[in-house]
């Protein structure tokens, strides 16, 4: 497989999802992924009809789309309301991503704040086993994203640093869907706002 179709952008919310396919298309990349949540890109924006024309314009250009949740969202939330909130919304983004056709959903481990690591560990792992579940059902990819490191003194500290400080993930949840294996997705450099990753050829 050429090195160039290896290659993907990761748009954010930098650019709607309409010019992010176009510009994808423009530059000969095959996977672009998208972060929703909020302005022309939230949640309700997304109708069936806007779905619809975009996953046939991604066909019709070879584009894989992927879309990637906020980390500033805690997976491991266990606070009531805030909780169900958490659940109900990677349940949209496993909704909206059946809806494009998208090759993947990047998720997050959550954080903590050192005196509830236990807790909070347990309430990210049930949450993610459910939203494995629910990916599953609608044949939706779910890939679980290693954050950046922090300093030790840090007031947060996320619970997937690396995948070796995330085996309480790791090993005891497979993230598996109808779609197919786990795809190995890297993120080695970010410029201006666009980050540039790397599909992996298997």
């Amino acid at each position: 497989m050429p090195l160039i179709d290896r290659i993907g952008i990761d748009i954010g919310t930098k650019h709607s999802v309409e010019d992010g396919l176009r510009w994808a298309a423009t530059h000969g990349l095959r996977y672009v992924d998208f972060r929703l949540d909020t302005g022309p890109e939230a949640f309700d924006t997304f109708t069936a009809a806007r779905c619809a024309a975009l996953r046939t314009r991604a066909e019709a250009d070879g584009i894989t789309i992927g879309l990637h949740t906020l980390s500033a969202v805690n997976i491991a939330e266990y606070t009531p309301y805030l909780a169900e909130a958490a659940d109900h919304y990677l349940r949209t983004y496993i909704d909206i991503a059946k809806a494009l056709n998208a090759g993947w959903v990047d998720v997050h481990a959550g954080y903590h704040f050192t005196s509830d690591v236990t807790q909070r560990q347990a309430a990210g792992l049930e949450r993610l086993k459910r939203a494995v579940g629910y990916a599953e059902d609608q044949g939706v990819l779910l890939l679980l994203e290693n954050l950046n490191w922090e300093p030790e003194h840090a007031e947060v500290h996320y619970l997937a640093i690396m995948w070796k400080s995330a085996s309480i993930i790791s090993m005891r949840l497979t993230l598996r869907t109808c779609a197919g294996p786990l795809r190995s997705i890297t993120r080695p450099w970010s410029r201006k706002g666009l980050t540039v990753f790397w599909i992996s050829s298997d």
